[in-house]
């Protein structure tokens, strides 16, 4: 399911970068060389959608940390689970020092 959910979101995100190359694209009367012009075009708009998804991911992958860390700490304050907490709050510090080191 979640395979079909992935293609699923990569050939939405293909289509949608081809409609924006396409519509951003002035039409040219030179042949080959329009092509080629909107071939650079996709390719920058493609980069920009990688960047983008990044820098998202990358925001959400923080407040994941971010939370694991809170809840980690909660739960081993507590003594409701304190070994489980001391391993969520681990895994989210960890989380965030890979997060910062991915991030430069």
């Amino acid at each position: 399911m979640w395979r079909h959910l992935f293609l699923f979101f990569l050939s939405s995100i293909l289509f949608l970068s081809i409609n924006v190359v396409v519509s951003y694209s002035e039409p040219s009367t030179t042949g080959l060389h329009g092509i080629s012009e909107g071939l650079k075009d996709f390719g920058e708009a493609a980069k920009n959608l990688l960047v983008t998804l990044k820098d998202v991911s990358i925001n959400i992958l923080k407040a994941m940390g971010g939370a694991l860390v809170g809840i980690g700490l909660v739960l081993w304050a507590s003594d409701l689970h304190p070994y489980k907490g001391k391993k969520l709050a681990l895994t989210g510090l960890v989380l965030m020092l890979l997060l910062s080191l991915i991030n430069f």
